[in-house]
């Protein structure tokens, strides 16, 4: 069977003909096991715009192509999904470390506090006391700033150590209720812990005007390292998504609102 590829692409005129500008190509190791649908990022897009998307399947060969209808977008105009994270940055480093039960060696990693704008309707999402319609914030890794397609996925290295090869793609590791979040002025907080990865931290309810969560496993069939490695450049990328719950990441790629920087 030929392999296939999945190419994004985007026009402001849905009358051209062929292809037209590529943003992002993916392929099938963006698909986890089981699922129908992948998760990709299209970054630098101006929110006035109206842009038309499209994905085009095509194989190694030179005439195998498909094409979906185009689909329209305006950022701006979409007051119906979760409000767009901006100004992400970093706020504090903090090194940790542990024992690891299986050799008993010391594993570094950093629990890292991740800043970020407060949203225009932050009090209307504060004051929420529905789970359905809470509002998750998801975080995205990456080794590399873009996501690139390779023949043979790079060697994952961290100080002289291999963790095996993976494609240089963006992973969702952290999902968290807006609950679950710090009220820092006009800012919202959050820290990352390096030693607990591929964590949904769901809220579920109020109990004595306390939110209550519940959490568990994001899945990671890959076996991708559950930790933020020790002397790692990572790039972050994140996106909100209204309503906890694992079928929404299930939904069309135009659904994801996202904001990009280096971790």
């Amino acid at each position: 069977m030929p392999r296939l590829f999945y190419e994004v692409q985007s026009s402001v005129d849905p009358s051209i003909p062929g292809d037209w500008p590529v943003r992002k190509t993916i392929n099938d190791t963006f698909f986890t096991e089981g699922a129908k649908s992948a998760i990709t990022v299209i970054s630098g897009v101006n929110p006035d715009n109206q842009i038309y998307y499209k994905i085009v399947v095509k194989t190694d060969g030179a005439d195998d192509r498909i094409e979906s209808l185009p689909m329209d977008y305006t950022l701006k105009e979409d007051t119906s999904k979760a409000p767009v994270p901006r100004e992400v940055t970093i706020v504090d480093r903090k090194l940790v470390s542990r024992i690891n039960k299986e050799n008993g060696e010391v594993e570094y990693s950093t629990d890292v506090t991740i800043s970020w704008a407060k949203p225009h309707n932050w009090d209307e999402i504060k004051t929420n006391t529905d789970p359905n319609n809470d509002i998750v914030f998801h975080f995205m890794l990456n080794t590399h700033q873009s996501e690139i397609e390779t023949g043979n996925n790079p060697e994952l290295i961290a100080d002289g150590k291999s963790y095996g090869q993976f494609p240089l793609k963006y992973r969702r590791v952290l999902s968290v209720s807006s609950k679950a979040v710090r009220d820092v002025g006009n800012r919202l907080e959050y820290t990352i812990e390096g030693f607990n990865l591929f964590k949904y931290e769901r809220f579920i309810g109020m109990s004595d005007g306390e939110p209550q969560f519940k959490k568990h496993d994001i899945q990671n069939e890959e076996g991708y390292p559950d930790f933020l490695l020790p002397n790692t450049v990572y790039y972050l990328q994140m996106f909100t998504t209204g309503a906890a719950g694992e079928k929404i990441l299930k939904k069309p790629l135009k659904n994801w609102k996202s904001y990009q920087t280096n971790l």
